[in-house]
């Protein structure tokens, strides 16, 4: 069936009567009779003609089929489109002239802001104008923006390896509740209390530079030393005989702040031994960078 419509009206009242079915304009249905005593109607719709009188009404009825077809394609149609619509994307590209605290810069910045579906976004030019050619910049691998020097963000240790690797769970505890020193509160770390080396081994997959924290001996346990030793592992992921750094921890003293050089090591080991007797240690607010 050749032809399309959205509404079909018909109706037959007498032999000679046109009627047509009207669509955007067009007619697509009219009964004739060129002879006005016969009883033969013909029925022509968009051009196909059927005799109703002559003919039986399965060719009739196959037209309307035909048309009531065509008006369910074109309602799909016109939803899609109307869907494409609403969907599509406005975009354009101004330009600007750039005006700090009410003075004309003397910058003028052709397609420097695209206007998207009511949305603004600048070009990276402008944006360096803006902030006087400060390095700005976007790696889109890891979804970031940059502005000045690009540095590796801090991490805490934690984040990067929550499940170290312990001696034993009794002698190592991630902490879950808040540990006190010289009578602060710490509340991200672990914790180490042995009369003998015990130790926690994280992995750091070699992403990383440099390990900062604070450790001190935790209050209300024995006024005992000790000593945490700093281990760096290999790319082979072995251990080095000799710490990269020992420190003596007195209880009488503030929690220290230490600073390790990691060089991308791929694990970091700590492990600490009292000098005599038990008593207890923190570790704390562990950063990477």
């Amino acid at each position: 069936m050749k032809g399309k419509t959205k509404m079909i009206v018909a109706g037959i009242t007498a032999v000679g009567t046109i009627i047509a079915a009207v669509c955007g304009g067009y007619s697509i249905a009219e009964i004739n009779n060129s002879n006005s005593n016969s009883n033969s109607v013909v029925v022509t719709v968009n051009g196909e003609t059927v005799d109703v009188t002559n003919s039986n009404s399965e060719d009739l009825q196959e037209i309307i089929d035909g048309l009531e077809q065509d008006k369910k394609d074109l309602t799909d149609e016109n939803d899609k489109l109307s869907s494409e619509i609403e969907n599509s994307v406005s975009a354009s590209l101004k330009d600007v002239k750039l005006i700090i605290d009410g003075v004309d810069s003397g910058i003028s910045s052709k397609s420097s802001v695209a206007v998207i579906n009511n949305e603004n976004y600048y070009s990276e030019s402008f944006v360096n104008e803006l902030i006087e050619n400060k390095d700005f910049s976007v790696d889109f691998d890891s979804n970031k923006a940059y502005l000045g020097d690009k540095k590796v963000e801090s991490a805490k240790l934690l984040d990067v390896c929550p499940n170290p690797v312990v001696s034993d769970d009794y002698g190592v505890q991630i902490l879950s509740d808040t540990i006190y020193m010289s009578s602060e509160p710490y509340y991200e770390g672990f914790s180490i209390h042995s009369t003998y080396g015990k130790y926690a081994i994280f992995n750091i997959k070699g992403g990383y530079k440099n390990l900062k924290f604070l450790v001190g001996h935790i209050d209300e346990t024995n006024m005992i030393s000790g000593t945490l030793k700093i281990y760096l592992s290999d790319d082979s992921g072995n251990f080095t005989n000799s710490p990269v750094k020992s420190i003596t921890i007195n209880p009488e003293s503030l929690p220290q702040e230490v600073s390790i050089d990691l060089n991308y090591a791929k694990q970091v080991k700590f492990e600490i031994t009292a000098n005599s007797g038990f008593a207890e240690w923190g570790i704390v607010n562990l950063y990477l960078d």
